[in-house]
């Protein structure tokens, strides 16, 4: 057997631990019980890429016993547990291939030497092993049967993956089960947090003041959130909702409902917008890398961060509303008709519905039109097709067709919570009818896009466009038109959605396209075009690619178009910006590499903010909270999710927990919850121990550190470390010193205090501490043993497709861990179910 661990020696104490672990994850011992009995996973071998802790080995024995033959490296080169990786070796014969603080190459070659042992099944914690295996190892799908991913960010490639048709074997989203949410987010990352302050300062936090900055942002009411159960407004968001994030998918935990706010419009030069309070962060890339701004404090030139390709269909195909007004026909038929009714028709008619045409496509949309099985008529000049039928127009009026002049058209609200082949009808019907295919003029390039009067209905297609990770460009067009008595004139507004880029056209052709085939003939030239537009730039890496081009020969890839702009100007491959990530430069800025790695693996967009502006009118405002994810998707936009674990994690251990707040309402909400609030200069006068948790810029600044007590303690559990002004920190202070690990004291040139800055400012639960408990792991690992087993089960019926955990697994080990609590719970009665089920009963 082979393996490459640092020191076999360590062994003994790494079953310690693991045995240690495995004590306070009683969910997972029952399921190994079973596992010795069952041997479900006989004879199969599993290739795991895991974080290699004591949880972990844990795992490992229940697989083991079920019968698996395992392979296991670590995916993160600073996770390894030394000791964990020996004892894995040692005492089950498991290959392992990991040890802490192995550089990049090792850590590929680990992946590499893991895959070696032809596995038939994956598990993963982030894609690289799957990433691996369809970009090097392509021969080596056809002998896997399937794979679990862990966490979010692992589950966003392969999602991606599948979108583009390109993913090789199904693949379980473990990181979606509510048991490993519930557990791994709502308990775990708050506990982890005071976790990190108690083990690197072994402070009493009971009888302290422990002050928590920020309480949480709000959105107006029609704001659309990209969910996985489609795309829908903010005020229609429940809790429960998985919707899209900067760093995953997260669970809706709790919705507030704000009343009515000033708002402010935020804009980018491609139209993508959202409407918030001042106080909401928006996400922007700047030279230090990714950070949240306020939305009062953005300034046109942000390079706002938009989010595109993130799989936010819906389920819903309406097949029962359209029996029931008893039409046979497919809801796929219906719904090309609707985009062509709101391109080119009206409804304001009593008995009829009425499609606007050519005479050269008239026989294309009759022939559309009869599927419908409805009487068809022509009347005015062979313009027009009138379709009779009082009861179709019904079904369109109760779908939310209407309006009575044309820049009054608005996508129907159950378009944005249908399933993905529907939406792709009706955006085709939308674009045979006010869609166009152009060649610019002089060029080989198509340029396809769509016109209307209605700024709502561009906004809107915009939008879904966006969830097929098509790229759009919205330009208005103002017209001068006389009046009647021709005396004076007045200004007409039109708006064109451009599709930008070749890949985002060749989506556009694959997904959607034409089904006129004269607009068809247009789009044919598009595998022909050889320029490709400047539209995805990402700034501050000029000194980068000069280093990259001493390097490589820089080779753009014009086929497939599958790029990045520099600054507007140089280009370089996809593949050469991966090779990019493989390579350790010396002098390179880390963040700036992060951000390129974030815009390569999760397909995002920095576009520069146009316009930010006060509206005139207040609008009802609604505010969300998620778990796991640092921000969701607002209208493509990346916006700041709220968050209050930490206050409350930190009052169940006995601190006087006081919040610093920027919203009045959000001031009051944490007043109603118990805590107290103030302004951070008042806290800084009296607090002991300061958590930054908003995720903006400088939130404890000088003027703060000037007012704190000596022995003040600031830690940061936001995203990034721009949250506490270190440099001013700095300026401050006359000496440095780390007094424990974890742990810089800061000795200040004015009286002498001193202030203690935990974990260099960056997150401090996993900074100082181990990150979740054993008992939260427990939860996360149950789903993967049972994942793998019913894959191994179920195999030949599942597609190449990333899926949820099945609800039964889900409630399974929700019962199982109720179990392992010796607590029971009740049953609904025969009466019981009943009146859960009727109508009838009342009062």
């Amino acid at each position: 057997m082979s393996y490459d661990i640092k020191d076999i020696k360590l062994a003994k104490k790494g079953a310690l631990r693991i045995e240690w672990a495995g004590n306070n994850m009683p969910v997972l011992g029952l399921i190994a019980t079973r596992f010795k009995k069952e041997k479900p996973l006989k004879g199969i071998k599993i290739a795991c890429c895991l974080h290699v802790t004591t949880e972990t080995g844990v795992l490992m024995e229940v697989l083991k016993a079920g019968g698996a033959h395992l392979s296991l490296c670590a995916s993160n080169p600073l996770s390894t547990q030394d000791d964990v990786a020996s004892s894995l070796v040692k005492k089950l014969r498991i290959a392992c291939f990991a040890i802490k603080g192995e550089d990049t190459k090792t850590y590929y070659q680990h992946i590499k030497s893991v895959l070696a042992f032809k596995p038939g099944i994956t598990m993963d914690d982030g894609a690289d092993l799957v990433s691996t295996i369809h970009q090097r190892q392509v021969s080596m799908h056809h002998n896997i049967i399937g794979g679990t991913e862990e966490t979010t960010t692992g589950v966003i490639r392969l999602r991606a993956l599948a979108e583009q048709g390109k993913l090789r074997y199904p693949i379980i989203a473990v990181n979606d089960a509510q048991t490993k949410h519930l557990f791994d987010n709502r308990y775990g990352t708050g506990q982890s947090t005071v976790d990190g302050i108690i083990r690197a300062t072994n402070k009493l936090l009971a009888g302290s003041k422990f002050v928590v900055c920020g309480y949480g942002w709000c959105l107006a009411k029609d704001t659309k959130i990209f969910t996985y159960h489609g795309i829908k407004d903010i005020k229609d968001i429940e809790i429960g909702d998985t919707v899209v994030g900067f760093n995953g998918y997260g669970k809706v935990v709790n919705k507030f409902h704000k009343g009515v706010k000033e708002l402010y419009k935020v804009k980018t030069k491609d139209g993508y917008s959202i409407r918030a309070t001042k106080e909401h962060e928006v996400l922007v890339f700047a030279e230090d890398g990714f950070r949240y701004k306020k939305v009062e404090n953005l300034i046109p030139g942000d390079n706002i961060v938009v989010c595109k390709n993130k799989n936010g269909w819906g389920k819903n195909d309406y097949s029962n509303l359209i029996k029931k007004y008893g039409f046979s026909f497919k809801s796929e038929d219906l719904f090309y008709i609707l985009g062509c009714l709101i391109g080119d028709g009206t409804v304001t008619k009593k008995r009829s519905v009425s499609l606007a045409c050519s005479s050269k496509d008239k026989e294309h949309f009759k022939n559309a039109l009869s599927k419908l099985k409805f009487h068809i008529g022509d009347c005015r000049s062979n313009l027009y097709l009138d379709i009779y039928s009082t009861k179709f127009r019904d079904l369109l009026v109760k779908l939310n067709l209407g309006y009575l002049k044309s820049f009054q058209k608005v996508i129907p609200e159950p378009i944005f919570s249908a399933k993905e082949k529907i939406v792709s009808n009706f955006l085709r019907g939308l674009f045979d009818t006010d869609g166009w295919v152009r060649k610019k003029k002089g060029k080989r390039i198509c340029v396809v896009g769509l016109s209307s009067s209605s700024k709502k209905l561009i906004e809107q297609t915009q939008i879904l466009l966006m969830n097929y990770g098509i790229h759009s460009h919205i330009i208005e067009r103002r017209s001068r038109v006389a009046n009647i008595d021709n005396c004076s004139y007045v200004t007409k507004s039109g708006y064109e959605l451009v599709i930008k880029g070749l890949e985002s056209r060749k989506i556009f052709k694959k997904k959607i396209g034409f089904s006129l085939e004269r607009k068809q003939r247009e789009l044919s030239g598009l595998e022909n075009t050889r320029g490709i537009d400047k539209y995805d730039s990402i700034p501050y890496f000029k000194e980068i690619i000069r280093k990259i081009n001493m390097r490589y020969k820089v080779v753009v890839s014009r086929e497939d178009a599958k790029v990045i702009n520099i600054n507007g100007k140089k280009r370089i491959s996809k593949e050469v910006a991966k090779r990019i990530l493989d390579y350790k430069y010396s002098n390179l800025n880390d963040k700036l590499l992060d951000a390129l790695r974030a815009i390569i693996n999760n397909d995002y967009k920095l576009i520069p903010l146009e316009s930010v502006r006060k509206l005139e009118e207040k609008e009802e405002i609604y505010d969300i909270e998620v778990s796991k994810v640092n921000s969701f998707v607002a209208n493509g936009i990346l916006v700041h999710n709220c968050g209050k674990g930490v206050a409350m994690r930190a009052k169940g251990m006995g601190a006087q927990v006081i919040v610093v707040e920027v919203s009045p309402l959000r001031g009051l909400e944490a007043v109603m919850d118990g805590f107290g609030v103030m302004r951070i200069s008042d806290a800084a006068k009296c607090g002991d121990i300061f958590v930054t948790t908003t995720g903006d810029a400088s939130v404890i600044r000088r003027e703060h550190f000037l007012s704190m007590k000596d022995g003040a303690i600031v830690a940061n559990a936001g995203h990034f470390n721009v949250e506490i002004d270190i440099p001013a920190l700095e300026k401050l202070s006359r000496n440095k010193r780390r007094i424990r690990d974890f742990v810089d004291e800061y000795r200040l040139k004015k009286g002498g205090r001193r202030i203690y800055l935990l974990g260099e400012g960056r997150l401090i639960n996993l900074a100082a501490a181990e990150g979740h408990p054993a008992q939260v792991m427990d939860m996360s690992f149950a789903n993967q043993a049972l994942s793998v087993e019913h894959i191994v089960k179920f195999h030949q019926g599942l597609r190449n497709e990333v899926y949820k955990v099945p609800e039964e697994i889900d409630a399974d080990i929700a019962r199982l861990k109720l179990e392992s609590m010796n607590i029971k719970i009740d049953v609904l009665t025969k009466e019981q179910k009943k009146y859960l089920c009727s109508w009838e009963i009342g009062t």
